[in-house]
């Protein structure tokens, strides 16, 4: 999604395709996220990958929250009840990640290290939106995050923890969408992870501050 294909909200800045390409080589990236993409669109993508594909970035499930903002809105009855709220929504775009993830994994992983994204924290009190809790939407980031890094660590994949990344608002171009300075957070983590990661498995990135 946009966390990836962000060229749109950096202006004149490189988005992460093009700061990646600036790293690792024009030849050796290709973007085949698309913003605005939902969890079901990710194996088409994958169907674009050029041959000779080593290794495959996934962030996506932002989008799939947004359509589901509402339930935070949802009158409750104590805390139990709000921890409840936050654990649904978490279970409801895990489910599906996590099945998109194997099917993905038996459609185009053989041979490939997919890498996996967990989320940031949007910024919508940084923008001066009043109709969202920015505590509430932190509390979900992290119960969100903690539920897709387990995600990864079933399926043996690195992961990187974008509330380590986009750490703070000068990372975003509004309140969802990482700009210029996220793209370059987010590129670092990266390299760390094709630095550092030699054997397949598990791990959390990045494991040192950027």
């Amino acid at each position: 999604d946009s966390t990836i294909d962000n060229q749109a909200y950096c202006g004149d800045e490189p988005g992460l395709e093009r700061t990646l390409k600036g790293i690792l080589g024009l030849d050796r990236v290709t973007l085949c996220a698309r913003d605005g993409a939902l969890i079901s669109a990710v194996p088409a993508q994958g169907a674009n990958m050029p041959s000779g594909t080593t290794h495959v970035l996934i962030s996506v499930g932002g989008n799939n929250a947004l359509g589901e903002i509402a339930m935070l809105k949802r009158k409750v009855g104590d805390v139990g009840d709000a921890c409840k709220v936050l654990l649904e929504l978490s279970h409801s775009i895990t489910t599906r990640l996590e099945s998109m993830l194997k099917e993905f994994l038996s459609a185009h992983g053989r041979g490939k290290q997919v890498i996996l994204c967990s989320v940031y924290e949007p910024r919508f009190a940084h923008f001066g939106v009043t109709n969202v809790d920015q505590e509430a939407i932190r509390a979900a980031a992290m119960i969100l995050a903690y539920a897709i890094d387990a995600i990864a660590f079933r399926l043996g994949l690195p992961v990187i923890d974008l509330q380590r990344v986009c750490t703070e608002p000068d990372c975003f171009a509004n309140p969802i969408e990482p700009n210029s300075r996220g793209s370059s957070q987010m590129a670092q983590a990266l390299v760390q992870v094709l630095r550092l990661h030699k054997n397949s498995g598990y791990a959390r990135y990045p494991l040192q501050p950027l």
